[in-house]
């Protein structure tokens, strides 16, 4: 719970900024298909909010430093080429992972760690790298050059902040549900349950549902039973208890 309590703060505002910038575009992505001087504005102001996200996604929150990060950033970036380039299962591939060994990044995605599980997610879907892209088409969107009417794309610029808003939504979903799991795991570590054995007597074991015997008392551990009391004994002991009065009054 300590490594996580150390970060769980700045993961929390990382998401927090990062949600701010995707509102911040979605504002001004419906802004850019106005063919007035607002639109033409908002698509050059993207400019600067995407900036931002790529400085973010490629900073996340956690224990590694960022020279190691980027390093890790870096290896998994050869060897998602080399997959690409050659396969998973080729010779080439197999060879070349052999002679680099000690350089692989080995990323698991069902192992992530309590305080740098974010930073994992990050090297493991390249956030560095996602919106490089849409970054550049942006770019060539916003260039005036050799244009008759000198003005920009600005619905090239609204898709393009459409598939940001996407990518990094999904982004946030994972964050989300990955920091809502471990947050659990560790409130149920630090406040455990209430034991069998506990100090205010435990949890009493009931046994409603439980199919009586024959021969058993229904009426349980309630006190001892009286002979003469009727409705004692078992349920063949009361119908022929009740036969034998009837019989008898006739």
């Amino acid at each position: 719970s300590g490594r996580f309590g150390s970060y769980h703060k700045k993961i929390q505002d990382w998401i927090a900024k990062v949600r701010g910038v995707v509102e911040t575009i979605r504002k001004l992505s419906d802004t850019t298909i106005e063919r007035t001087e607002a639109g033409c504005e908002a698509s050059k102001a993207l400019k600067k909010e995407f900036s931002r996200l790529q400085d973010a996604l490629g900073n996340a929150p956690g224990p590694i430093d960022v020279y190691e990060y980027q390093s890790m950033v870096q290896r998994a970036k050869k060897d998602f080429q080399r997959r690409q380039q050659f396969g998973d299962d080729s010779p080439r591939h197999a060879k070349d992972k052999g002679k680099n060994n000690k350089e692989e990044v080995q990323v698991n995605s069902d192992l992530l760690g309590f305080d740098s599980f974010l930073q994992d997610i990050s090297v493991s879907d390249s956030w560095s790298s996602m919106i490089l892209p849409e970054t550049r088409t942006l770019k060539q969107a916003l260039n005036t050059t050799n244009k008759l009417a000198g003005r920009v794309d600005q619905f090239k610029a609204h898709d393009v902040a459409e598939a940001v808003i996407i990518k990094v939504t999904e982004v946030l979903g994972k964050a989300d549900i990955q920091l809502e799991e471990y947050t659990s795991f560790v409130d149920s570590m630090a406040a455990p349950e209430v034991t069998i054995t506990g100090a205010m007597g435990g949890v009493q074991l009931s046994g409603r549902g439980i199919r009586q015997r024959y021969g058993d008392d229904d009426r349980g551990d309630d006190g001892p039973q009286d002979e003469g009391d009727e409705g004692s004994g078992s349920m063949m002991s009361r119908f022929i208890s009740d036969v034998t009065s009837r019989v008898s009054t006739r």
